[in-house]
């Protein structure tokens, strides 16, 4: 294993330890969406540390270029999706454990990017992945 591989392995390890952390609520309930949630979270972070030793490799070749159009328009449509839903006023009677606050919300969200997509926080993932 090399010094690189290694740093990887560490990174990994930390991002996992920064994940369980934020998820240990939703950790601890199996059958909540934050679990899913946790695991979409762990696999885009093995993709990243996986894939990191080739995201500057021929940087201006148009496959490198598309995926950093993509990457930016993922993070974009995921702050969008954040950003409208941290507006809603969270409801005394959503208070499942695995949700963050501004998933307790119980206000449908009609504008901005969810006028277009219904579940942009999704949509974010697909296109990080």
């Amino acid at each position: 294993m090399t010094t690189f591989d290694t740093a990887r392995l560490a990174a990994f390890i930390a991002a996992t330890g920064g994940l369980i952390i934020i998820s240990r609520r939703a950790l601890s309930n199996i059958r909540s969406h934050g679990f899913s949630r946790f695991l979409a979270w762990e696999t885009i972070v093995a993709l990243i540390v996986w894939n990191l030793p080739f995201w500057f490799a021929d940087p201006l070749s148009i496959r490198q270029l598309l995926a950093w159009t993509v990457l930016f328009a993922s993070l974009f449509v995921l702050w969008q999706g954040v950003s409208l839903l941290r507006t809603g006023k969270p409801t005394a009677n959503r208070s499942e454990s695995g949700l963050y606050v501004f998933g307790r919300t119980s206000a449908l969200v009609t504008s901005g990017i969810f006028r277009y997509i219904r579940h942009p926080l999704c949509a974010s993932l697909m296109y990080l992945s």
